[in-house]
């Protein structure tokens, strides 16, 4: 007492509670990043296989088969597969009214 020691071992002891608590509160919050990891990977998955069915149902909605893992290239090719249906049409409905104009011309001559 005489040199002071017995307010730095009250100190020490005071320390030692502080270090216990904030050991205690660290292993909490250990347990809690844990805890939301182990929900993080629960919702990847669920939200992988929820998109999954999702955008398998709108794709079989518009007619578009899905290639495995490779999504891009099937909405890909089926655009440009409608494009090229699309252009095709065109092509006949030119050729179509083409064939009316001549008609109503001859039917006019006559």
């Amino acid at each position: 007492n005489i040199m002071g020691l017995k307010s730095m071992l009250i100190e020490f002891d005071n320390f030692k509670k502080v270090l216990k608590n904030l050991e205690k509160k660290k292993d909490k919050f250990s347990d809690r990043i844990i805890e939301l990891n182990k929900a993080i990977e629960n919702k990847k998955e669920t939200m992988h296989s929820f998109e999954k069915e999702e955008l398998d149902k709108l794709a079989s909605s518009y007619g578009i088969g899905l290639l495995e893992n490779n999504v891009k290239i099937s909405v890909e090719n089926e655009i440009a597969k409608r494009l090229d249906s699309k252009n095709h049409l065109g092509k006949y409905m030119e050729f179509y009214e083409e064939i009316e104009d001549e008609k109503k011309i001859l039917v006019l001559m006559n």
